[in-house]
């Protein structure tokens, strides 16, 4: 799928090709004639940034197993070094560290800002039946419950999701961020490159109650996008569809990862399919009016009671 020096799909060609057509460009760093170090990112009007339905996307390294840590990140050091200056006519940079990028001292010390994100992972997808053990005793009675009533498909379809989505921020009185005809490309894309799942749970009338888009490698399969219509919404459609995305990861990924969301109502949602906690970090270096409007735009949401 795509280049191989990548640290998950969000980072593959086709996938930026998608979400960032003509805005990004990647800086290659080589050893020995191979590459060794990759950071591909998007960039508009001297700023870096991160592109819709992207989680992650950060620089790539080649390491040698035959180091230590602490060999490897002195390595890791001076390429990130050499990355970041490539960076430095970017006035306004923020991307999301994959997972497996621990070592963000770097950063740190040419003057980003550090934030911690997390994210629910589900790694033991070789038993399925220990996966649904772990989940809480209500996930796995609304599933039950859901499996009785609905039924899946697997079937491709950008307005059945779309229209989802639509119905799933209406109920919060807001209207859907994404644009339809991306969403559209990013189903097309996907499927051409086998990187995405639609999966949808629907009644014997034929209506769709819950849908989702799960993206993956052979790494890491993720609950990209989802919602529910908020006419079925005791219908345990949405958990039903999510049990299926996991199921249906175990035939292609090593992991299940939720995407992680920092709202509290989501996090625990999420944290209730018994997934391990795990730290990933957003970086970023601006100038002091967005520094202000970041620690502001929170504290108005939770005003307001926003919800993604």
């Amino acid at each position: 799928m795509g280049f191989e020096c990548t640290n998950s799909v969000f980072e593959e060609t086709w996938w930026l090709d998608t979400v960032a057509p003509g805005q990004w460009k990647e800086v290659i760093l080589e050893k020995d004639g191979k590459p060794n170090a990759r950071w591909a990112f998007c960039s508009q009007k001297g700023r870096i940034f991160m592109p819709a339905l992207t989680q992650t996307c950060s620089p790539w390294f080649l390491l040698d197993p035959m180091q230590n840590e602490r060999e490897n990140n002195e390595c890791i050091k001076q390429m990130f070094n050499l990355l970041l200056e490539k960076a430095k006519p970017y006035k306004s940079i923020s991307i999301m560290l994959d997972p497996s990028v621990l070592y963000f001292l770097p950063f740190y010390w040419n003057g980003f800002q550090i934030k911690p994100m997390v994210t629910y992972q589900i790694s033991e997808l070789d038993d399925l039946d220990k996966v649904f053990g772990n989940f809480s005793k209500n996930i796995r009675r609304d599933i039950k419950a859901a499996e009785k009533k609905l039924s899946i498909s697997y079937e491709f379809s950008e307005e059945v999701l779309y229209s989802i989505m639509e119905k799933t921020f209406a109920e919060q009185k807001r209207t859907y961020p994404i644009d339809k005809k991306l969403l559209g490309n990013i189903i097309k894309n996907s499927r051409e490159n086998h990187g995405g799942q639609m999966i949808s749970a629907s009644d014997a009338d034929g209506n769709i109650h819950a849908a989702a888009f799960f993206l993956y490698d052979k790494r890491r399969c993720y609950y990209l996008i989802g919602g529910k219509d908020a006419a079925y919404k005791n219908s345990n459609g949405l958990t039903l569809v999510i049990w299926e995305g996991i199921k249906f990861a175990s035939t292609v990924s090593k992991i299940f990862d939720f995407e992680g969301s920092m709202i509290e109502g989501i996090e625990n949602y999420f944290r209730r399919f018994g997934g391990k906690a795990t730290v990933y970090y957003h970086v970023t270096k601006q100038n002091i009016f967005l520094d202000f409007a970041d620690i502001i735009k929170p504290r108005i949401k939770r005003m307001i009671g926003y919800k993604i």
